[in-house]
């Protein structure tokens, strides 16, 4: 890739985060999968956390640490603790490995969300991998 190449990615990638930094829903796995190729992507291993309201609305992105080629460190005590202090209902923990794959480990709801046929959903959906 060249050097106009990467600059017009970066900034496509700042546009896009404007329009996604306005809470948007995630209330679908394809939804989550989207959201993520968009702001998790990069060029080292990195692991993130999505805190979610209620709604499924995205509270705070948040990148975690950063890893080497085989290795990322992750304190969950951190993460729950991070999860109170911004009153989220629900996070989801994603895994991004260098060779361009992502994980994301299925949706942790905090409290009960309103619609449990929806939790139900995206937890299967997160399973099966669609």
């Amino acid at each position: 890739m060249n050097e106009q190449e990467q600059t017009v990615i970066l900034e496509a990638r700042e546009i896009l985060g404007r329009y996604l930094n306005r809470n948007p829903v995630l209330g679908s796995w394809q939804a989550v999968m989207d959201y993520c190729a968009l702001s998790v992507r990069g060029e080292v291993e990195c692991f993130h956390v999505l805190y979610l309201d209620r709604k499924n609305r995205l509270i705070a992105d948040e990148r975690l640490s950063v890893g080497t080629v085989d290795h990322v460190p992750v304190y969950p005590r951190e993460i729950l603790k991070r999860a109170l202090a911004l009153n989220a209902s629900a996070l989801i923990l994603v895994h991004y490995v260098a060779c361009h794959k992502m994980h994301l480990l299925c949706p942790v709801f905090l409290c009960a969300p309103r619609s449990r046929s929806v939790a139900l959903a995206m937890a299967s959906e997160a399973r099966l991998g669609t």
